[in-house]
């Protein structure tokens, strides 16, 4: 659920004498604004479209030029849904066994242009135990553009086709069942990712947050304050404040894109442990990587790779870890 990632804006707050070309930043797929869905034959009866609930992904840009871009995307099996009960359990358990398999996972190893707007992608997709090369067309709605909100924004939409039995999608022992279901599987997608403006949104920070306090102390008294305030208001467990570890990592965000990378890199740090096992092991990974970030945009790569092999020690399929890694190595 987590779309806010602390790299937005940050190559405008680098605007150093050097002008190096800065690294670039993550956009994370905002589920609010994607589609994922698949349809098969179904053989007999006409079409059965479906669609998975629960995936992840990260876009890695630099620029607006997606020939230059990366991505990563995950989701689990075990969240199939096609609107049928009985044949969602069959499809989850026998087809996909997401219990033994509960991951499906796509990485891009090259994007080229065809034509303008149009481009193809090609990675790699393990479905199960497979893995395969797997190439398809896609087109670019945005790239990198502001929307109405002042958040930058990524939106593609394409369409995959493969056999299923390529990677071993079938119902073992019951022929009859996996004769129903087509071969052919189309899987479409309407995709898109943001960087999240914490400065600039049109929508305004609630007086009250814990988030918006903290900033305030920030401003006010420095580092130091901000930190003591973000515990006070965390013990004192006050209705009235939203004491939500999001309002934290939004803040951290804010000062990040203020030009305050250490301040964010202090209060991300400062909120594990302060939120302790509150956290999911997505959640901790959704802070160490925005640390990551912070350090890779200030070119500390050292910092940045620590931070992100904690993340995915949290969570292994996390696709802002996973997409940063490659752009970190040696």
């Amino acid at each position: 659920m987590r779309t806010c990632l602390l790299t937005c804006l940050l190559g405008l707050l680098a605007c150093t004498a050097a002008a190096q070309a800065l690294p670039g930043v993550l956009y994370t797929v905002d589920k609010a604004h994607s589609l994922l869905d698949f349809t098969a034959d179904h053989h007999g009866f006409g079409q059965v479209r479906g669609a998975f609930d629960d995936y992840r992904g990260a876009v890695y840009l630099a620029g607006d030029d997606l020939t230059d871009a990366s991505a990563t995307f995950t989701l689990a099996t075990a969240s199939l849904r096609t609107g049928h009960r009985g044949r969602d359990t069959i499809l989850r358990t026998k087809f996909f066994e997401a219990d033994a398999y509960p991951i499906l996972h796509f990485q891009t190893t090259a994007i080229e242009a065809r034509g303008e707007g149009h481009y193809e992608a090609t990675g790699q997709l393990t479905i199960r135990d497979v893995t395969r090369t797997v190439s398809f067309p896609f087109r670019a709605l945005a790239t990198g553009t502001p929307d109405q909100f002042r958040h930058r924004r990524i939106a593609l939409t394409g369409t995959l086709t493969l056999d299923r039995r390529d990677y071993g999608v079938f119902y073992r022992g019951n022929t009859f069942w996996d004769g129903i279901v087509s071969d052919s599987v189309q899987i479409h997608f309407s995709i898109g990712a943001r960087i999240f403006n914490a400065v600039d949104s049109v929508f305004p920070w609630r007086d009250n947050s814990i988030g918006t306090r903290v900033l305030h102390a920030f401003d006010a008294e420095g580092l130091d304050a901000a930190l003591a305030t973000a515990d006070r208001l965390f013990q004192e467990q006050n209705e009235t404040h939203d004491l939500r570890w999001t309002q934290l990592y939004r803040a951290a965000l804010n000062l990040a894109q203020r030009g305050f990378p250490d301040a964010a890199v202090a209060l991300l740090g400062h909120t594990i442990p302060l939120y302790g096992d509150a956290l999911t092991p997505t959640d901790r990974a959704d802070l160490l990587v925005a640390q990551a970030e912070v350090w890779h945009q200030q070119q500390q790569t050292d910092e940045a790779r620590r931070l992100i092999a904690q993340a995915l020690a949290a969570d292994a399929a996390h696709p802002g870890a996973l997409e940063l890694q490659r752009h970190l190595q040696p």
